[in-house]
């Protein structure tokens, strides 16, 4: 709670409530799909789960893309980067916690 306070405003009677039910509605839907993808991930492997997640994403982005218009990378290194943040902190993390869901299950799991 002391780092929610943190992040919507440190100030006694500031603070947007906007910001504070949004971080909120995060937690609560991420509890949601840690409890769903444990029964998802009891019929489907995790790269059949991640490839769904994976796709649907990039689904969205491309309509975003569409709607927005692109802002891709101009150099060697701005692609080197992008990929670096796909495989080290999308794709393996996805992965491993899926894995890890089928293998051991949510912790609150009886």
């Amino acid at each position: 709670m002391a780092g929610l306070a943190l992040t919507v405003g440190p100030a006694a009677a500031g603070g947007q409530w906007l910001g504070a039910l949004l971080a909120i509605a995060a937690a609560l839907i991420y509890s949601v799909y840690i409890l769903v993808g444990t029964g998802v991930m009891r019929q489907v492997s995790a790269i059949q789960s991640s490839a769904v997640i994976f796709v649907s994403a990039g689904a969205m982005s491309s309509l975003l893309m569409m709607v927005n218009g692109p802002h891709l990378p101009t150099t060697a290194s701005g692609w080197a980067v992008i990929g670096a943040m796909v495989v080290v902190a999308t794709v393996v993390p996805v992965v491993a916690f899926l894995a890890g869901l089928a293998r051991i299950g949510p912790p609150m799991r009886r």
